[in-house]
């Protein structure tokens, strides 16, 4: 799952008519983000809503509180990703997913129109499984049209720049032949731009490290074309625990000497830093 926000705020507790103001205004490849109130216990969505996503084209529910008819909505998600498939010729299409705080069966009410695209928070936790470049004590900030949401079965991520537009002008004088000046020349770049962007950049990496792991799966897979080849030796894991290794003895080293010289009591051993990385061997796999 990939798009912007589209932010709905509950302002009573367990009422989710916000939510249905929410998904009449919303768009193709939107992901709709839902603050509900502390105290919510009821569901503030369900496979009727779920169901309405799917056919407005939105790409996923973000609900900071319970929703219900798990069974039903992850039926319609894997209904969709199937007829994707097929009609794609087996690459992997869209689906709306929902992502939830906890489920319960009982709904909630309808009788407080709530605010609808204005900045709101997400808390998270365990059961709503969102990292953000922009966290706070896991509270993630989520702006409308400004905030892009990426997420698959191991949670979300959330892309944030401030809620404003940057606007970058560029002026070209211009003389005409009576000597008048005209500007002629203006470039605006707006964060969405800058988000998509590394959003881009980000995704291709992270495309490069799957088909590297798919790679070394493979051949980890293939025992008899490699029987001797272990996962750890697709990586530098051993020269990774050696300079681990490394910098504990010299931090422990760095302390003794610190405990042993009393003109350095009371200051605080410099920190020494590692730069060792965990990482797979590209070169020497497709070597």
């Amino acid at each position: 799952m990939a798009g912007v926000a589209r932010t709905v705020q509950c302002v009573q507790p367990n009422d989710f008519l916000a939510v249905w103001q929410g998904l009449d205004d919303a768009q193709h490849d939107d992901v709709l983000c839902v603050q509900t109130k502390p105290t919510t216990y009821r569901a503030l969505a369900g496979e009727l809503f779920h169901a309405e996503a799917l056919r407005r084209g939105v790409v996923g529910l973000v609900v900071d509180g319970p929703v219900r008819d798990s069974q039903a909505i992850r039926q319609h998600q894997q209904q969709q990703q199937q007829q994707q498939q097929s009609s794609s010729g087996g690459a992997g299409g869209a689906a709306c997913w929902c992502f939830a705080k906890s489920i319960t069966p009982y709904a909630g009410t309808t009788n407080a129109l709530g605010n609808l695209q204005v900045p709101i928070t997400i808390c998270g936790g365990d059961n709503l499984n969102i990292r953000t470049n922009t966290t706070n004590n896991g509270i993630t900030n989520i702006y409308p049209n400004n905030t892009i949401l990426v997420g698959d079965d191991d949670g979300l991520l959330a892309f944030s720049a401030a809620a404003t537009t940057v606007t970058t002008t560029t002026t070209t004088a211009v003389v005409d032949d009576h000597h008048h000046h005209h500007p002629t020349t203006t470039i605006i770049t707006t964060r969405n731009e800058i988000l998509w962007d590394t959003l881009e950049r980000i995704v291709t990496k992270a495309q490069d490290i799957q088909a590297n792991e798919a790679w070394v799966r493979a051949n980890l897979q293939s025992q008899h074309n490699h029987p001797h080849q272990s996962l750890h030796s697709f990586t530098n894991y051993h020269q990774h625990v050696q300079a681990l290794k490394q910098q504990q003895q010299q931090q422990q080293e760095q302390q003794q000497q610190d405990d042993n010289n009393d003109d350095n009591k009371g200051t605080k051993p410099e920190k020494i830093k590692n730069n060792s990385l965990l990482t797979i061997f590209v070169e020497s796999i497709y070597s």
